[in-house]
């Protein structure tokens, strides 16, 4: 027949706290109860799951392998994100459950936009592209989507005149442009970031909500948010970036708590780029 519970109605987390509740009334020997005793030793048997049917249950094993992103969310881009002893499998993305075969396709850059038009469920839709992204980088998603999405701005970072003394004359730095779409209700936004000194051109893809290239550039850099008005300036060197703080935004620095610290925020464009300081 069929099961009366998907999942099972005793084996959850929602049973903890009254389970605990009756076991301190057990060990001062208020209470003694049969039943009580069995279910015990059920949930200290180490039983993962159970299926319940009218006459019968079947209790199942915990995995022997879990995968999960820093939010605890079941995930993985390499691998199964759980995997049971008899090696049966299950496919996650943040959490959203993934069918094999779909897993595959996309990490094996079979998946085709025709697939993704084709998907009907918004919540796999959206596990997909961030499966993209986090797997073979945004250049790829941006190709993927490329179609849909219209270029918006561009903005041309130059050198001020000063520092091209004894140089060539080059004046650009590096040009963004800001390229925005949807796709089946997802807003996506990418900046085409390149450098005409190395002839190199990547995608990086930004927060929809951004209207301008400079500031979807500003948007990925982030600083503790009582220290935004304390940059003295910003440092790069190749793709690595370092901030640089007044003395008084030191001084904050080493006596601010850890949430403050961990509370971050972006910069304006034109603040992020005027406190920029390139070493060639």
């Amino acid at each position: 027949g069929a099961s009366v519970w998907e999942y099972s109605n005793y084996n959850g987390w929602s049973n903890f706290g009254w389970v605990s509740f009756y076991d301190f009334f057990e060990q001062i020997n208020v209470l003694d109860d049969f039943k009580f005793k069995q279910y015990k030793k059920l949930i200290k048997s180490n039983c993962f799951n159970a299926y319940e049917y009218e006459n019968f249950v079947f209790a199942i094993q915990p995995p022997v392998k879990i995968n999960r992103d820093v939010e605890g969310r079941l995930h993985s881009v390499s691998q199964n994100a759980v995997e049971f002893a008899d090696h049966s499998d299950y496919y996650f993305i943040h959490g959203v459950a993934l069918k094999a075969e779909l897993w595959n396709k996309v990490h094996d850059k079979k998946y085709t936009f025709q697939d993704f038009l084709q998907e009907e469920n918004e919540e796999i839709k959206s596990a997909v592209l961030s499966f993209m992204e986090e797997l073979h980088g945004s250049d790829y998603l941006f190709m993927f989507i490329s179609e849909n999405l219209t270029e918006l701005d561009t903005y041309t970072d130059k050198k001020d005149e000063q520092y091209l003394k004894g140089t060539h004359g080059g004046m650009n730095i590096g040009v963004y442009t800001l390229f925005k779409g949807s796709v089946n209700g997802i807003d996506l936004a990418f900046v085409r970031c390149y450098c005409p000194s190395t002839d190199r051109m990547f995608f990086l893809a930004v927060s929809a909500e951004n209207n301008n290239a400079k500031d979807a550039i500003a948007s990925l850099y982030r600083v503790p948010k009582f220290l935004s008005q304390e940059i003295k300036y910003i440092q790069r060197q190749g793709e690595r970036f370092s901030t640089v703080f007044t003395e008084n935004g030191k001084q904050l620095l080493e006596n601010a708590a850890k949430e403050q610290i961990e509370e971050l925020v972006p910069i304006s464009g034109d603040k992020y780029f005027s406190l920029m300081r390139y070493e060639y």
